[in-house]
């Protein structure tokens, strides 16, 4: 076969593969980006809860990590459990 053919065939294989690879990275920095401000909100909104608003939720290692983790569904989660009498 032609070493022409050959470079161009190669040529085409590494521009698909780089077209499907930047694709996959954009969706996956798009997708950690969300999670770190989800995360990011979280915290934020448990320390103004605290320290502006007064809501005695306890701030220590397990509370933070947990909103760390999971954002602000567990920030509610933990509203709804302080509301409730069990933290």
């Amino acid at each position: 076969m032609n070493p022409i053919y050959l470079a161009l065939i190669a040529a085409a294989v590494i521009a698909l593969l780089f077209l499907l690879f930047s694709g996959f990275i954009k969706n996956m920095l798009s997708k950690i980006f969300l999670l770190v401000l989800n995360s990011m909100g979280g915290v934020i909104l448990l320390l103004l809860l605290k320290y502006v608003f007064g809501v005695e939720i306890p701030v220590n290692p397990y509370t933070l990590g947990t909103v760390l983790i999971f954002g602000l569904p567990a920030l509610g989660t933990l509203l709804i459990l302080h509301y409730g009498g069990m933290i």
